[in-house]
């Protein structure tokens, strides 16, 4: 490279004036410079750390993204081979900005050139294609290359088995360096079609051969381990444990070594697969010295992820990551102190590391005589701040502030690392946990302006922020449907040039869905449809909530059969069905397929605007590959029930046959069908014998219970029972069941009223008659309360991307999980 480098200066000198002007000074800085970047391109993986510690700097991206002007200068003095690399390493530097207009303009100007791209080029454009997630265009790539008797080399399975890893098809990846090792197998196994489709792309006649005749090249069609990390990398982090250990016994085959590339993939696979306790088993099997920083950060990241799961060992886990990460800082190293170092520097033995830090930076600072702690201090700069972002959006999930800002301000305090936009989120989203958690609510107006003290901070530090700094905010206006606090977030977001995302346009509708807005939640679909961002399932599960919440203005409340007249409903009605088509519509020409949230959604929607035709085809016949859980199925069994409870119960018979037999939401949804027909009988022995073959009722079995008796006109003779029952089960009465009692009292004959008000005297807290009025009244009637349940839009949760149907401010959420 030196040689390279000297070779270029010299030819540089002789194509100028004889005399070293400034400006011929100027071009040979410039020739060496250049020739520094494309020798530097070509470098293997085990580039200098002067190079890595670069690239860790925080202006990196900025770097990287200047760096195809800083390549455009005058290479017409250059030899050939190495005007061709100039345009490979131009090309590269877009690639790696994701520019990929600009490597199709480079890889066009060199053919115009030269005529042929090459090897190198065809690789660059394959691993393009791999960056872009497109495998199909990879392979075209490769056809190509075979098509101009170029031989593929190492570099270019890598590429393709990394677009089809990148796009998900693992599995077509796995088959490609299967047919790399061992060729096509005889019985045809191929990659997606068969013997056919492999045999298409056997190299196994030019791996090895010259049909190009560069033996020069011989060398890089061997085995490297970037072969088989590609994939297992892939198969790790889709939990595929079978594959993962095939590879691995690959490896033993072909004598690769595993090194800390293959640790941490382990630990990427015990992280999706597995717990803490295999995180901890993983990482005790190699020696101190294999466990480089990149490990120390996967180590830290499992445990933390692992800690965000709803399970048993979650605090284990989070507790783990806290260790983890104490541990990771020290492997890094800290700064001495004067007198540490005054100490150290009194041993005057032979081999004595006079370093101010120790640790990793320590070493670095000692091998490279590094001076500047801002050099020292980027070591480990990278891994620290994913290490620590990730265990602070731990905690923040749970709003531990006080572990959030502990961790906070040892990163930057001990380490020198500074904190990024990531950093800052993490916090704002702490203090909106803490304060939900705490208070059950969030102000909107302090949060506000948390919200531009963060925001100051940033710019103060010249950090610009993300789509995710506004998220939090916006997510808590949209959880209340407070439009105008909506409109306040987009408006800062529009100053400072930030560009909704899905995540946001999903938030966006959540919070029209809320207010009950189904023209605004249009007007954001439209915006979303303009702005060129893609839908997903989630994206309609408000759209559909906008038009539940739309049916609770048709006043349906007056008898079970108000859709009988609906001409007497006016053009609402029909016009919200016709949104509702369309919405499905939408659906289908973006190619969106159902996820069980939107599915159950749809069935809410079409349930509450009276289509209960629909709701029973939706519940008999769902897409292919979807499997409806409780929630989906309770919610449609409740809009039969409602509309026709006769249909709602033979539909829970046939679900009563399978594997649902046992489960009480399934029979809660069945006394509400029971309580509409007035057949408080037929409900009491339901539950009877949902017991004697073994079933457990909770809480809302027997309100379910006291509603159906007060429905049918039973509750004077079966109101005792039930509640006799509960205590002998040992269910104690909950806030649902005063709350129909009350409404008994307030509404129902003398003598079910004097039978409430004596349930009530022996429920904890007494009775206050006054009070059971008052309450009575803001409840209103069981079909307003049916409403709640039925109607009512369930808040949306896109906390940590993960989107469930919430019901827990419906009146009887305990009727469904």
């Amino acid at each position: 490279r030196r040689r390279c480098v000297v070779a270029l200066a010299r030819t540089a000198l002789r194509s100028r004036a004889p005399a070293l002007t400034t400006r011929g000074a100027d071009a040979v800085a410039d020739a060496t410079a250049n020739a520094n970047a494309v020798v530097g391109q070509q470098r293997p993986r085990g580039r200098s750390t002067d190079a890595r510690a670069s690239l860790d700097a925080p202006d990196a991206p900025d770097a990287a993204r200047d760096a195809p002007a800083r390549a455009s200068y005058d290479d017409s003095s250059f030899p050939k081979h190495m005007r061709r690399r100039a345009f490979v390493s131009r090309m590269r530097e877009r690639v790696k900005v994701n520019d990929f207009e600009g490597a199709r303009a480079e890889l066009a100007r060199l053919v115009e050139t030269h005529g042929a791209p090459g090897r190198a080029a065809l690789n660059v454009t394959v691993h393009a294609a791999a960056k872009a997630r497109d495998p199909d265009a990879a392979m075209l790539i490769v056809e190509s290359m075979l098509r101009e008797n170029i031989a593929p080399d190492v570099s270019t399975h890598v590429g393709v088995m990394t677009a089809f890893a990148r796009s998900g098809r693992r599995r077509e990846a796995f088959e490609w360096l299967k047919m790399y090792l061992y060729g096509v197998r005889e019985d045809g196994d191929g990659v997606a079609d068969g013997r056919e489709a492999m045999e298409k792309y056997d190299l196994t006649h030019v791996i090895g051969d010259m049909i190009d005749g560069d033996r020069r090249r011989v060398s890089r069609r061997g085995l490297t381990i970037m072969l088989f990390t590609t994939v297992m990398n892939a198969a790790a982090m889709a939990g595929d444990r079978a594959m993962v250990q095939e590879i691995e016994n690959m490896m033993f085959e072909f004598n690769i070594p595993p090194g800390a590339d293959v640790l941490h993939i382990m630990l990427k696979l015990e992280r999706v697969a597995g717990t803490s306790a295999s995180v901890e088993e993983v990482w005790n099997r190699l020696p101190k010295k294999a466990r480089k920083l990149k490990s120390h950060q996967e180590r830290v990241v499992s445990h933390a992820i692992l800690g965000r799961r709803n399970q048993t060992h979650a605090i284990e886990s989070r507790a783990m990551a806290l260790a983890a990460l104490k541990e990771m800082y020290e492997r890094i190293g800290h700064r001495r102190s004067d007198e540490e170092f005054e100490k150290l520097a009194g041993n005057n033995f032979w081999g004595s590391k006079h370093a101010r830090w120790t640790g990793q930076r320590g070493a670095e600072e000692f091998n490279k005589k590094l001076q500047s702690d801002e050099d020292i201090v980027r070591v480990g700069a990278k891994e620290t701040r994913m290490a620590t972002n990730t265990v602070l959006d731990t905690f923040a999930l749970i709003g531990d502030i006080d572990t959030v800002n502990e961790c906070f301000i040892r990163m930057e305090n001990d380490l020198g690392v500074n904190a990024d936009a990531r950093t800052f989120n993490a916090v704002l989203r702490a203090e909106y946990k803490h304060e939900k958690l705490t208070n059950k609510s969030i102000d909107l107006n302090r949060a506000l302006k948390r919200l531009n003290e963060i925001l100051d901070e940033m710019d103060d530090r010249e950090i610009a922020p993300d789509r995710h700094t506004f998220t939090t905010l916006l997510l808590a206006n949209a959880e209340q449907g407070y439009m105008i606090g909506v409109a306040e977030v987009l408006k800062i977001m529009q100053e400072r040039d930030v560009q909704l995302d899905l995540t946001m346009y999903n938030i966006l509708l959540s919070a029209c869905a809320n207010a009950g807005d189904l023209e605004a939640a249009l007007n954001a679909r439209a915006s979303m449809v303009n702005s060129g961002v893609a839908p997903g399932p989630d994206t309609f599960v408000p759209l559909f909530m906008a038009c539940t919440k739309q049916a609770a203005e048709f006043d349906l409340n007056d008898d079970t059969d108000s859709f009988a007249d609906e001409e007497a409903l006016g053009p609402l009605l029909p016009l919200t069905r016709s949104v509702l088509d369309d919405m499905e519509l939408d659906m289908l020409a973006n190619n969106v397929e159902h996820n069980v949230a939107s599915y159950t959604a749809l069935i809410k929607a079409r349930g509450a605007l009276g289509q209960t035709h629909v709701v029973l085809e939706l519940l008999t016949q769902p897409p292919e590959g979807l499997e409806l859980d409780d929630v989906a199925l309770g919610v449609g069994i409740m809009a039969l029930a409602k509309r026709e409870p006769t249909k709602a119960i033979a539909l829970a018979n046939t679900l009563a046959s399978d594997k649902n037999v046992g489960k009480p939401w399934l029979l809660n949804c069945v006394l509400i069908a029971y309580g509409y027909l007035g057949q408080i009988k037929a409900a009491y022995e339901r539950v009877q014998d949902f017991i004697d073959n073994g079933g457990t009722p909770n809480v809302a079995t027997y309100n379910m219970l006291f509603r159906a008796a007060a429905q049918s006109g039973g509750f004077t003779e079966y109101a005792p029972l039930v509640m006799s029952d509960m205590s002998r089960r040992g269910l104690a009465p909950d806030a649902v069941t005063r709350k129909y009692l009350t409404t008994v009292f307030a509404t129902a004959s003398v003598y079910d009223r004097d039978m409430a008000e004596e349930l009530l005297k022996q429920m904890p807290g007494g009775f206050n008659s006054a009070h059971a009025r008052s309450d009575a009244s803001a409840h209103g009637t069981f079909e307003d309360m049916d409403d709640d349940i039925f109607i009512a839009g369930a808040s949306y949760n896109f906390d940590d991307n993960l989107n469930d149907i919430d019901d827990d401010d419906d009146d009887d959420a305990d009727i469904i999980p």
